[in-house]
């Protein structure tokens, strides 16, 4: 009895040496490595995360979860806690996504890194622990967008619905009527709309031939143009010179016209007044020619009083 009892003894051992070891073997790890502790927030969906859930860099499990809380004083966000490899080359360049695995509806949490050189990843204030930044990607961020697609896909209905009343139905089948008239009118009128381009084509010509003939009647009156334009320079400077004469003269002969205009021209209206008494006297004296031409001529005698001392 105690040969079996320690027989079951040393198989149980064995097997748990055994499944320690192909523990470490599947997982490559000793359990010895140094690790670090990170927080990730996420404002999304975390179904299928479960504590003891991988982490993944770039495809390669470097840790798993070791926390998960809703945030206080923010429901919509949930802290996940990870514990991954000290080595693990998480900088400011690194972000956490939430990635489904196979078809078993478990999810984990996938660690990329933008390319380059980036400082390390630090505390910040009012935080634990180094906080890496969070984004949707893929599925994740399908269905975390699902939400205002549906709204918007809603909206989008009601405005359909909004458009398509009686009053906008009567209008699309008025202008649908409207445009199946036009139709019928363009058909009725074929032969004419294929006559268009011959007819274009045919004013085209006759616009080429009046711009031909305007070419050549520039270029028949270029010449007299040029002759006119020469004429009118020569009867421009000859007014010119003549004006210049008159200025000469005018210099040469202001003494006298300035007499004449202050003398003679005082004199000009008595010479008026005389002028029309002696025409006065003529006429009075042609009209007694013409009447008593006699007695004109011969005066008689003044019938006086002659009175002897």
């Amino acid at each position: 009895m105690a040969d079996r009892n320690l027989a079951v003894g040393l198989f149980v051992i064995s097997a748990i040496v055994l499944g320690v070891v192909l523990a470490v073997w599947i997982t490559g790890k000793r359990g010895t490595e140094p690790v670090t502790d990170y927080h990730v927030l996420i404002t999304s969906d975390v179904s299928g995360l479960t504590l003891g859930g991988p982490v993944y860099f770039m495809g390669v499990q470097v840790g798993g979860v070791t926390d998960l809380a809703i945030e206080p004083g923010n429901p919509a966000r949930v802290r996940v806690r990870i514990r991954v490899d000290q080595s693990t080359p998480v900088d400011t360049g690194t972000w956490a996504t939430l990635a489904a695995q196979g078809i078993t509806g478990v999810s984990v949490i996938n660690l990329s890194t933008e390319p380059g050189d980036h400082a390390r990843l630090r505390v910040a204030e009012g935080e634990s622990l180094p906080v890496i930044p969070y984004r949707d990607t893929g599925f994740s961020a399908l269905l975390s967008t699902a939400p205002a697609v549906l709204d918007k896909v809603d909206q989008l209905l009601a405005n359909a619905n909004a458009l398509f009343t009686e009053e906008n139905r009567a209008a699309v089948a008025e202008l649908l009527a409207s445009a199946r008239s036009l139709g019928n009118t363009l058909a009725a009128r074929e032969d004419e709309i294929a006559a268009l381009p011959g007819s274009l084509e045919a004013t085209m010509r006759d616009v080429r031939s009046v711009v031909e003939r305007l070419d050549r009647l520039v270029a028949e009156a270029g010449p007299r143009t040029a002759a006119a334009i020469a004429n009118l320079e020569t009867a421009t400077a000859e007014l010119s010179a003549l004006g210049a004469r008159l200025d000469e003269w005018v210099t040469r002969h202001d003494a006298d016209v300035q007499a004449f205009t202050t003398q003679g021209l005082g004199q000009v209206p008595q010479l008026v007044t005389e002028t029309r008494s002696t025409v006065r006297e003529m006429r009075k004296l042609m009209e007694e020619l013409r009447n008593e031409p006699s007695r004109a001529l011969y005066r008689p005698a003044s019938e006086a009083i002659e009175v002897e001392d």
